[in-house]
């Protein structure tokens, strides 16, 4: 039998690191990250999977060791990092009769 293909999540993390150039201070430093950056695989790949949900890419980013709410506050700069809510539409147009994941904003086609 063929050796699987499937890179680990350690091997993938390692390539990552090469990729966007990431140094880490200490050893618990790379731990941690390597923990933010496996829940971001996960959702990644769970969203990959889903054939429904393939109306934009996900993939790794030079933020794929940053938890949610380090996203939030350091790269949305959000005082408030990531609440856990669902983000909100806050628009005035009429919602009725909308594809559920297929909204139009004002001036798209």
């Amino acid at each position: 039998m063929a050796a699987s293909s499937v890179k680990s999540d350690e091997d993938r993390f390692e390539d990552w690191i090469k990729k966007y150039n990431k140094n880490y201070e200490t050893e618990a430093e790379k731990k941690m990250r390597f923990k933010s950056f496996q829940i971001n695989l996960r959702h990644i790949d769970a969203h990959l999977a889903n054939k429904n949900l393939k109306t934009h890419t996900w993939g790794l980013t030079q933020y794929s060791d940053l938890t949610l709410d380090e996203f939030y506050r350091e790269i949305l700069k959000s005082p408030n990092g990531y609440s856990g809510g669902i983000i909100e539409d806050d628009d005035d147009d009429d919602d009725e009769g909308e594809v559920p994941g297929k909204r139009q904003r004002r001036g798209c086609k």
